[in-house]
């Protein structure tokens, strides 16, 4: 029989009734703690969950306690504070990305005609791209689709960073000029 004066030792001897007299007894008290932890944060079944998992830890390092130390109630408090804040550190980072994946979902699902349009716009620079000269397109795509730098770039095709620099300029001009044409043939 399990009672106050020998759960701690059956508890050490892997006695799984003791485990239950501890869940009987004391989670009131861990609820509690747990609940004030996390809070807002998390729902009941959060705060359910954090006090199983505590358990769980405590059947799994029941070897630590010690008498010596602290009593058994204040032990397992410590345990029920930090596990509590771990639980509440992890649903606000869960929190934090499904807000973060919504309001990036809204973004993208906000106009499926803007995406149409953002579509037919990257189809028409890729066909830009494609029109240009040979070397023009080829240092356009190592230095803005490879990220490439300029001086990498220079000394691969054996010209100056200022030859580069110039023939990026002029790319990016025709580019931006007959966008420019397409963008308002599309409106």
């Amino acid at each position: 029989m399990v009672n106050k004066e020998n759960f701690i030792i059956k508890l050490k001897e892997n006695n799984k009734d003791a485990l239950q007299y501890i869940i009987d007894n004391f989670t009131p008290l861990i609820f509690t703690i747990c609940k004030s932890i996390i809070g807002e944060y998390g729902t009941l079944e959060d705060v359910e969950e954090c006090v199983s998992d505590i358990f769980i830890f405590l059947w799994n390092n029941k070897h630590n306690y010690s008498e010596e130390k602290s009593s058994f109630k204040t032990w397992i408090s410590v345990i029920a504070k930090y596990k509590s804040i771990d639980f509440k550190r992890k649903l606000i980072k869960k929190l934090n990305f499904e807000t973060n994946f919504q309001e990036s979902s809204f973004i993208y699902k906000n106009d499926v005609e803007d995406e149409l349009m953002s579509k037919e716009l990257n189809n028409k620079i890729i066909l830009l791209v494609n029109s240009l000269k040979t070397l023009d397109k080829q240092l356009f795509i190592k230095r803005y689709f490879l990220n490439q730098t300029i001086e990498d770039i220079a000394k691969e095709f054996n010209l100056t960073r200022q030859a580069v620099d110039n023939r990026l300029y002029r790319t990016r001009k025709i580019l931006k000029k007959n966008l420019v044409y397409e963008v308002k043939e599309v409106l």
